[in-house]
């Protein structure tokens, strides 16, 4: 028999072999405890015990546990409960979202029960979800997680064309990246598609709550602390408790204003704009940029509605002026920026910028006042627009 590897040690790196070592003695100090119960329900009462003691089980873990011992297989090699688990984790590992289970769990029982902290929630399960509701509670848990991935993968529902405006808007609030929400909009989308409110009660609350974000989010940066979980979870828990239309009109309204009580001031709204800018070398706030023009667009825009994934990003000052020019100060500003057809912005390329307009106007491109009316463009003009767009923002397109 050769020798251990451990004998060998020219042949074994010295980091490599301490690991070995290492290894080895840990194994040699384990020790395997069996311990002999009376019945299956307390083995899961000693899995929950010993996850007090040591590194924590996420809730997933604590809830499949729950409801494996609440809900008993009733046919012998047929598991519905374990079906129904598994069917729910399948879901969330085909999304293209980075869909947290254990966030899940906590934003679904908020959205219906009495706000709880996340160190709290198993408890809280666990005092509630009994044999008599434990089959209630996953089967909601599955309905639930059809509609959390569609809110954090809007691709993956099915949307009406009257239905687009709920489909933009939750497409913005995925690109927030904001998690507080996540309970209001799960109650909303429940109540709608249980058909307990209207589609344009449904349009009017998200939209308030993507044009909050874009404000409180996406250009001043507001700190969103346990206050706004909190307002998010309550009016999840009211809009979902409640009877009749009239209370769920007035839960929505309610809160419609609470969050309009929140948005931040017009000046902090307007500094947001101005530290905007996209370049080709610094595409770091493109996806930002390019929702904010979109929106702008929409707002000024008359007739049919176009394709903007069609669309591109256009510096009325050109980056890469022509030949003997210099570039303009703030060209990547969002005073400088609209959005134009491929064919149009490959036309007006690096032209001058009164044949660029003539060609903005002629393509049907809606133009504001600023770009409309200039003689002329450079860096007071670029300026001048940044602030009107702010201003135009704040009052009318994303107003809560």
């Amino acid at each position: 028999m050769p020798p251990p590897i451990f004998d060998k040690k020219a042949d074994v790196p010295d980091a490599f072999r301490a690991k070995l070592l290492g290894l080895r003695a840990n194994v040699l100090r384990l020790h395997l405890i069996a311990i002999e119960l009376q019945s299956e329900d307390e083995a899961y009462v000693i899995f929950e015990t010993l996850n007090t003691r040591g590194k924590d089980l996420g809730i997933a873990d604590l809830v499949t546990n729950l409801l494996t011992r609440l809900l008993k297989p009733m046919n012998k090699g047929v598991d519905a409960t374990r079906d129904k688990w598994n069917k729910l984790l399948e879901r969330f590992d085909e999304s293209a979202a980075d869909i947290d289970i254990n966030s899940f769990i906590y934003h679904s029982w908020i959205s219906r029960n009495a706000y709880a902290g996340r160190e709290k929630l198993f408890r809280t399960i666990r005092n509630s979800v009994k044999k008599t509701n434990a089959d209630e509670y996953l089967a909601g848990l599955s309905s639930d997680s059809e509609l959390y991935r569609m809110i954090l993968e809007p691709t993956s529902g099915k949307w009406s064309r009257q239905e687009a405006t709920l489909f933009a808007s939750l497409k913005a609030l995925a690109l927030f990246r904001v998690g507080q929400p996540l309970p209001m909009i799960l109650a909303l989308l429940r109540v709608y598609r249980g058909g307990q409110i209207s589609l344009s009660q449904t349009q009017a609350c998200l939209r308030s709550m993507e044009n909050f974000h874009v404000q409180f989010t996406a250009l001043t940066a507001q700190r969103t602390g346990g206050g706004t979980a909190k307002m998010y979870a309550a009016a999840a828990q009211e809009l979902t408790g409640v009877l009749s239309s009239q209370k769920r009109a007035d839960a929505l309204k309610s809160f419609r204003a609470k969050l309009k009580a929140r948005v931040p001031s017009e000046a902090e709204f307007q500094a947001g704009i101005e530290q905007l800018e996209f370049l080709s070398t610094n595409t770091k706030q493109k996806a930002l940029v390019q929702y904010l023009l979109q929106r702008i667009d929409e707002h000024l825009r008359s007739g049919a509605p176009v394709d903007y994934t069609k669309m591109t990003i256009e510096h009325v000052s050109p980056e890469k002026p022509p030949a003997g020019t210099s570039v303009e100060p703030g060209v990547g500003r969002l005073g400088n920026l609209l959005l134009l057809d491929h064919p149009t912005n490959d036309d007006v390329g690096n032209k001058p910028f009164l044949p660029k307009q003539k060609a903005y106007v002629k393509a049907g491109v809606p133009l504001d006042d600023t770009l409309r009316l200039a003689t002329k463009w450079g860096t007071k003009e670029i300026d001048a627009r940044t602030t009107a767009l702010g201003t135009l923002g704040y009052n009318k397109i994303f107003r809560v």
